[in-house]
C-alpha cells in the first residue's frame, strides 16, 4: 500500500481508509488491525500538526505499508512508514493534555523508530509478529 496525501486535516482520516483496506486482506486479529490504524494515524495526524507551517498549502505526507517475511524468526510483520518533507516546529510551551502520540504509537506497534534529517522525518513502525 503506498498513498501520498496532502499534509492537511483530512489526511489522518484518509489514510486510515487506504490502510485497513490494505490490513483486511491480512491475517490480523481486529485488535492488531486497530493498533496499527491508530499508530498510522496519530504519526500523519503528527505531520499535519507539526511539520509544516500553517500556510503549507501542498505539503505532502507519504504512507507506505508493506508485510515483510523474516526468515530468522519465520514470522512475517507490516512494516509502515510515514514520511514528510517538512521541518518540525517547536512543542508549544501549552500543551492543553496533548503530547503523548508517540507513546501511543509505541504502545500499538513493536517497533518505532523516528529519523530526522534536513530532508524531513520518516516514522517506521512495525507490527507485532503475525
Amino acid at each position: 500500500m503506498h498513498e501520498v496525501l496532502i499534509a492537511d486535516l483530512k489526511a489522518p482520516s484518509l489514510a486510515r481508509r487506504a490502510l485497513d483496506s490494505w490490513l483486511r486482506a491480512l491475517p490480523l486479529t481486529r485488535a492488531e488491525r486497530h493498533d496499527l490504524l491508530l499508530a498510522t494515524s496519530e504519526a500523519v495526524a503528527n505531520v499535519v500538526d507539526h511539520a509544516y507551517p500553517a500556510d503549507h498549502d501542498g505539503a505532502e505526507v507519504t504512507v507506505l505499508a508493506e508485510l515483510q517475511h523474516r526468515s530468522e524468526d519465520d514470522t512475517s510483520r507490516v512494516v509502515i512508514t510515514v514520511t514528510d518533507a517538512g521541518c518540525w516546529r517547536p512543542i508549544p510551551a501549552e500543551r492543553d493534555g496533548r503530547g503523548r502520540g508517540l507513546q501511543m504509537m509505541r504502545a500499538c506497534t513493536d517497533s518505532l523508530r523516528i529519523e530526522t534529517t534536513t530532508a524531513g522525518t520518516q516514522v517506521t513502525m512495525v507490527s507485532r509478529p503475525i
